[in-house]
């Protein structure tokens, strides 16, 4: 059983709207600061952005639809970085630069940078390859061929990122020659790592997965049900993402079941003004969620 509509639908929504694709260098601070830490902090600085991030992504979608990719956050959180096809001409980054002046100036907190990096392709290219590599058609015909293709993910670097079972250099020669070279980053997926639904969200058990229904015990009672959302990686843990507005941190939380599996706690969460509503929620083990 394939486990790709979910996948591709969150990378579909994050692109389409405000994307902000967190740093990967989050992971690398200095060992008396957790990976956490780091996290929180350049979320914070993010968020005093307010809506300059969405604003330069409409922008850029509306002026740039055949190059634009992705809008990004930088290393330290505290500007964006902008991927287009074609991101490294000079008059194209003076025009954006223009824009992006006069909307930064919003932001009082510090002044925001900007950056370019050049993509393979743009976001709409991303997307038609993968709504293809998402159709029943599609995918049932390069499963028939042994090509059992499990995730589907547009990547800021305009190569849309796939996962394969058990992937082969026939399999690899297949996708490429179907879709090209210069639009799929390919991975294998080892078997056991392919999700699968043996369990309801209702009544999940560890390791968990996104969709579930989460409870929480606030002051000894059971709180409305929420849901958890994908897992992010920081180090060799798996923080997953819900709503920043239906706990507070440190809330215990449950799957649906009432205390029938505890998933971790609340860890931190984002409810500023023009903030992205979102939380983290700290597991019990490392690999408590997929």
């Amino acid at each position: 059983m394939i486990q790709r509509t979910s996948a591709i639908a969150l990378a579909i929504s994050l692109t389409t709207a405000a994307m902000i694709i967190y740093p990967v260098a989050v992971g690398t601070a200095a060992s008396s600061q957790s990976p956490l830490d780091s996290l929180s902090a350049i979320a914070v600085s993010e968020s005093e952005m307010g809506s300059l991030p969405g604003e330069m992504m409409s922008y850029l979608q509306s002026n740039y639809p055949s190059t634009f990719t992705a809008v990004g956050a930088n290393s330290t959180g505290n500007g964006l970085v902008v991927y287009m096809t074609d991101g490294q001409a000079s008059s194209v980054q003076a025009q954006i630069v223009s824009k992006f002046s006069t909307l930064s100036a919003s932001v009082t907190a510090y002044t925001p940078s900007l950056s370019f990096v050049q993509s393979a392709n743009s976001l709409q290219s991303e997307i038609a390859t993968a709504s293809q590599l998402e159709s029943t058609n599609v995918h049932d015909a390069l499963a028939a061929s042994g090509v059992n293709v499990v995730t589907v993910f547009p990547m800021p670097t305009g190569l849309v990122d796939v996962g394969v079972v058990g992937l082969t250099a026939g399999g690899t020669d297949q996708l490429q020659s179907e879709f090209g070279t210069d639009s799929l980053n390919l991975h294998n997926v080892p078997a056991n790592d392919v999700p699968t639904s043996n369990s309801g969200r209702s009544a999940d058990v560890a390791p968990f997965s996104g969709g579930d229904g989460v409870i929480g015990n606030i002051g000894g009672s059971q709180s409305d049900v929420c849901s958890n959302g994908p897992a992010i990686w920081i180090g060799s843990t798996a923080y997953p993402l819900t709503a920043a507005h239906c706990w507070q941190v440190g809330t215990s939380l449950y799957n649906w079941s009432y205390y029938g599996s505890s998933m971790g706690t609340v860890h931190s969460r984002d409810v500023s003004n023009g903030g992205d509503d979102t939380a983290l929620i700290s597991p019990n083990r490392s690999r408590e969620f997929r």
